[in-house]
């Protein structure tokens, strides 16, 4: 008969292998589209002392939605890329509906008359 060791007659299980760590993809990609949008914003800054770019001041809430949208998505773990467009598509879609929206329901401060019927204007500046 043979003398076996305990350490002999029970092997050790083999390790399971180690999944690698994902990385987090997407930050140069968030980062760029942060500096855009901030870019965006100072070049509309520059109007004051160029009339050429007035054009970047037009779209100022457009630029700031971008750097917002960037930077939310910058602080996900993944897909931050997607995320960031599909806020910026939902949010321009949003700003385009608005004024719509607003056209729909008239505000009025006081009842014509019975003789008179109301009058529905609408304004197209929708940021004042």
């Amino acid at each position: 008969m043979t003398d076996q060791t305990p350490a002999a007659a029970n092997p050790a299980p083999a390790p399971e292998p180690v999944a690698p760590k994902r990385r987090r993809k997407g930050g140069a990609a968030c980062l760029l589209g942060i500096f855009c949008g901030l870019g965006g914003l100072a070049a509309g800054r520059l109007a004051a002392l160029r009339i050429e770019f007035d054009v970047f001041n037009q779209f100022a809430p457009h630029f700031a939605l971008v750097a917002l949208a960037f930077t939310l998505a910058w602080f996900l773990p993944r897909v931050r890329v997607l995320t960031a467009l599909v806020l910026i598509i939902g949010a321009i879609i949003a700003n385009g509906l608005w004024p719509q929206w607003q056209a729909d329901q008239p505000q009025s401060t006081a009842t014509p008359a019975a003789q008179e019927r109301a009058l529905k204007l609408m304004s197209f500046n929708t940021w004042f």
